[in-house]
């Protein structure tokens, strides 16, 4: 409702949320992917709906509003936009120039999270006293 007909895959937790992550790669690997690609693959590394999703994503209002809150600059959603175009390219025309540019866009993503590697340590229980009330303020 309120969205145009369109289906929305971003935005919320829950049954979207991994309905989205399924979608661009974070769900059961698929061959073909990133990780596995090779310059004869039948396939792109994700389905186009993936890139499609990832472009809606990044024009959004609710993340140009967060990506600019937090990094001070408008979020650069171009990169998106060439992978769908390519990636249908690939799939209607098996054009390699398309298949190439891609690849090398899969690879850059790739090499990207793997120099940034997560700061905080996901902890496995809450800690134990988790349920007891906050030290009141001397000063009140």
């Amino acid at each position: 409702p309120g969205h145009g007909g369109r289906r929305r895959l971003a935005g919320k937790r829950g049954e979207r949320g991994a309905q989205r992550r399924a979608l661009i790669g974070f769900g059961p690997r698929r061959a073909g992917t990133a990780s596995t690609l090779t310059p004869r693959s039948p396939q792109p590394p994700r389905p186009c709906e993936a890139y499609r999703a990832e472009w809606e994503l990044c024009r959004s209002a609710g993340h140009f509003l967060h990506h600019y809150y937090v990094h001070g600059e408008r979020p650069a959603c171009g990169q998106w936009g060439r992978d769908l175009a390519s990636c249908r390219e690939w799939e209607e025309r098996r054009s390699a120039e398309a298949q190439r540019s891609l690849c090398e866009s899969e690879r850059a993503r790739v090499r990207a999270t793997q120099r940034h590697p997560m700061v905080w340590t996901p902890r496995q229980s809450p800690p134990a006293d988790w349920h007891l009330p906050l030290p009141r303020d001397k000063d009140g």
